[in-house]
């Protein structure tokens, strides 16, 4: 249990650790100005490489600007006490250079405190100038030159050259070691005339790049500054020159040269140098002995090529080494625009893909709709069908309700409400009966002598008889009035607004056409009818029976006559 208590401990303390591994101080001191741009490249690569291992703000990095101010005794004085002032007392745990100058005033002036700091140190093309045996504790890389490189790659892409012109001026210790070198050379390329240029101004040697023979070739070897001690600047000064040469220049530092108009050569490139200083600047960070890592004796100078001068000086490219890299060559427009035609054809096929099943669904929609539509239209079909049949059967239950209806309501011999019907119809009026209300007299009429009709006659000649009856007595009332059935010969009339001496006219003009009435042309129909005038608050009851009492008065007195309540009480009286 305790171990594994340990373990998480131990896991613990590593996840707390701040992600840079490595806490040394280190001091970079660069030869030449900022922005020079071989001085920004070697940084670069050198920056790229330490800041993912040690804190921005233990990286202190110093620049001579030796180039712009080169031989000036007053400023390296300066800096020695500038640097001897700032890191003398805490010094770091490592010491950087790049080219000939830091390299020497770490080596010399700043001896007394940086002897014994471990020293990494790139760009150096004049090794033999540096004395390491006051300073043990050393590596790096050396630069170097490759004239003999940039003679051989001229020799293979021109074989016709006759003539080298080679430019080193003699203000700069690179550019006189340079030189020498190149007079070096000179034996071991009879079939070349080399010729050095080291004494010019920078306007004469415009002039005599003009006036190059045919057949020859420039070699750029190092430029500091020319007689009158005019600084010369390749990004400035360099196109001015390539653009007056008739022969194709070359030139071996890389960065500073390329897309000036040089055609190329066998170059060293900044950042790539600065790579192979960080690759042994990283070992002595992870704690190897700086001693047992070996100095890289040459830098890696690799050809490179402008195409556009190439084709500007007919330098076919068949003639280039299989390693040569091509700059500035025109990217096909396929190739310059992989990137976004393969973004456009994914586009168009996802648009494609979308599409597709945007028209696969149209379609299937247009379908379903269709589908839709006809059972709609089957639906709408089945629902008037449906309608329709069961508007039918509304109108036959309706036309059955009627029926039924009437049958409940009218007699079926004459046609004519029947007792209910009548009976219905007068309990509502006299229940709406009130004091002021118009009069409303009512009739109970028998035909006389019925029975023997029927029995002389037959039934069917008394049926017939009823039917004449009700015609008679329908045609010849109003249609506010009601005539019912009332029982056997018996018939009840019902008239509202009417009062007793009307009502006794209107029965007595019945009374007599009802004579014209006759039974098989032997005999005429007569009929007896009593009639009655509703009182205020009586009920239908008390009005029929009143009326039915005027009815038998009527058949007692004789038949064939019209009794009212009012002669049924004078009767009465008499």
């Amino acid at each position: 249990m305790s171990k594994q208590r340990l373990w998480l401990a131990a896991l613990l303390l590593c996840m707390a650790t701040p992600m840079w591994a490595i806490e040394q101080r280190i001091l970079i001191i660069h030869s030449y100005h900022q922005q020079f741009v071989w001085t920004a490249e070697i940084n670069r690569a050198l920056m790229d490489r330490l800041l993912p291992l040690v804190p921005r703000e233990n990286i202190h990095i110093e620049y001579l600007d030796d180039r712009r101010f080169i031989d000036d005794a007053k400023l390296r004085q300066h800096m020695t006490a500038v640097l001897t002032h700032k890191y003398q007392h805490h010094p770091p745990e490592l010491i950087i250079t790049t080219d000939d100058s830091a390299l020497s005033l770490v080596l010399n002036e700043l001896s007394s405190w940086a002897s014994q700091v471990p020293l990494v140190f790139g760009g150096v093309n004049i090794p033999e100038q540096h004395d390491f045996s006051q300073h043990p504790l050393h590596t790096g890389v050396y630069e170097g030159m490759a004239v003999e490189q940039n003679l051989g790659l001229i020799k293979q892409l021109l074989p016709q050259t006759r003539s080298v012109f080679m430019i080193a001026d003699q203000q700069s210790l690179l550019g006189r070691r340079m030189a020498e070198r190149a007079r070096q050379l000179t034996e071991n390329y009879p079939e070349l005339e080399l010729t050095l240029l080291t004494q010019f101004q920078l306007r004469e040697l415009r002039q005599q790049l003009q006036q190059l023979p045919d057949h020859s070739a420039v070699l750029l070897l190092a430029i500091h500054k020319d007689t009158n001690g005019d600084y010369f600047s390749y990004l400035h000064h360099l196109p001015s020159l390539t653009a007056a040469s008739n022969s194709p220049i070359f030139a071996m530092w890389g960065n500073l040269m390329m897309g000036t108009g040089v055609v190329g050569g066998a170059m060293n490139d900044g950042y790539r140098h600065g790579q192979n200083m960080a690759n042994r600047i990283i070992r002595v960070l992870h704690g190897e002995p700086i001693n047992s890592l070996s100095i890289m004796p040459q830098a890696d100078y690799r050809p490179t090529f402008d195409y556009r001068q190439l084709r500007h000086f007919n330098i076919p490219l068949q003639q280039l080494p299989d390693d040569a890299q091509l700059l500035f060559q025109p990217v096909p427009f396929l190739q310059q625009h992989q990137k976004v035609l393969l973004l456009m054809v994914g586009i168009v096929i996802i648009l494609f893909i979308i599409i597709s099943v945007l028209s696969i669904n149209i379609r299937r929609r247009a379908i379903a709709e269709q589908r839709w539509q006809h059972l709609r239209s089957e639906l709408e079909q089945k629902v008037d069908e449906r309608t329709s049949e069961l508007a039918e059967r509304n109108r036959q239950l309706s036309q059955l309700s009627e029926n039924l209806k009437s049958q409940v309501n009218t007699d079926p011999l004459t046609g004519i409400a029947n007792r209910r019907l009548g009976m219905k119809r007068l309990n509502r009026l006299c229940e709406q009966r009130h004091p002021t209300s118009t009069p409303l007299t009512i009739a109970i009429l028998d035909i006389d002598f019925f029975k023997k009709i029927n029995d002389e006659f037959g039934h069917a000649a008394g049926d017939l008889v009823l039917v004449e009856v009700a015609s008679l007595l329908s045609l010849h009332l109003r249609p506010t009035d009601t005539i019912a059935r009332w029982g056997g010969e018996e018939f009840l009339l019902i008239l509202p607004d009417t009062g007793l001496n009307d009502s006794r006219n209107i029965c007595d003009r019945l009374r007599t056409l009802v004579k014209q009435i006759q039974v098989q042309d032997h005999r005429h129909v007569t009929i007896s009818i009593g009639v009655a005038c509703h009182q205020s608050g009586e009920s239908d009851g008390g009005l029929l029976e009143r009326a039915d009492r005027c009815l038998y008065q009527a058949k007692r007195l004789g038949r064939d006559l019209v009794i009212t309540e009012q002669q049924l009480t004078s009767n009465t009286t008499e």
